[in-house]
């Protein structure tokens, strides 16, 4: 099982005994890796725990989309640098990838570093999301 950033993977059941019994049992979870910032209740489940970068030390688009219904993107930059061995979820990732094969790690990446990321919202994609989006009725 994968859980990054806090999502509670405890108590999103009506049983929490029961899911706690399953995540302790090896044969119906054999592994938890959790990427977050923080010793979270899901990360005291992790059998692999791996530090995330936080939002204030990375390049990164936050949409608004949990708390209004305007759509629009924030482009943030870092106020300060990565501390201690946190990394960015890119480059776990890109990682991983890499670990699994070339050609795994090719299709993941595209080519791209993760410093690129925010660099593809170019107006040319822009152009190509607005094709994209539904209308409305």
């Amino acid at each position: 099982m994968w859980n990054y950033a806090g999502n509670t993977i405890i108590n999103q059941h009506s049983d929490i005994n029961k899911t706690h019994e399953i995540l302790q049992d090896e044969s119906k979870c054999e592994t938890i890796v959790v990427i977050d910032n923080f010793m979270t209740s899901s990360a005291k489940y992790a059998d692999l725990l791996l530090p995330d970068l936080m939002t204030v030390e990375q390049e990164d688009i936050i949409p608004n989309d949990y708390a209004g219904n305007m759509g629009y993107l924030i482009f943030i930059q870092p106020a300060t640098s990565a501390k201690f061995e946190r990394k960015p979820i890119y480059w776990i990732l890109s990682e991983v990838a890499k670990r699994l094969g070339d050609d795994v790690h090719q299709r993941f990446t595209e080519g791209r570093t993760g410093n690129s990321g925010c660099s593809i919202c170019t107006p040319k994609w822009w152009r190509k999301i607005r094709r994209c989006r539904p209308t409305r009725i």
